[in-house]
């Protein structure tokens, strides 16, 4: 991670370059949990947006949903939903087919492997918050509320 001087006690820190300093430091925060997320997935052999899908999917089951729905949930917005959740089904993770009511949208729904694979990989997920842990409960609140705004 870059060495910033972030709320430098100095009077060289402007509020504007603070809010600079913020933004990086934010960055470069989520690139490393994003990463150490994706690493801790490879055993599961999914990415990060597969699990994102899977977990729209189960907490939907067994109702499926169309790929417009997906991308709607998604955290990454530009992410090719449509070419993820093709390779999904030729993993068998997820079902898909035409929607009989609007042949333009095909419905997706998570498969008995995607379950397991969801449920196994969820290690992953939980083992990744412990990156929080060396943070108070009134700072892990704090942070909740900071990041909400931000969205």
């Amino acid at each position: 991670m870059s060495q910033l001087h972030f709320m430098s006690s100095t009077n060289e820190s402007s509020p504007e370059n603070q809010y600079g300093q913020a933004a990086e430091l934010l960055v470069n925060v989520s690139s490393k949990l994003i990463y150490t997320f994706n690493n801790a997935l490879k055993p599961y052999q999914i990415t990060s947006q597969q699990f994102a899908i899977l977990k729209i999917l189960n907490d939907v089951y067994p109702t499926p949903v169309t790929i417009k729905q997906i991308r709607s949930q998604m955290p990454d917005k530009m992410s090719d939903v449509s070419r993820i959740v093709e390779k999904m089904r030729l993993k068998g993770l997820v079902h898909r087919k035409i929607n009989l009511d609007d042949r333009r949208n095909v419905d997706v729904s998570i498969t008995s492997e995607g379950k397991e694979i969801l449920s196994n990989s969820y290690s992953a997920y939980t083992g990744f918050e412990s990156h929080m842990k060396s943070l108070s409960e009134n700072e892990i609140v704090m942070l909740g509320l900071i990041l909400k705004k931000l969205q």
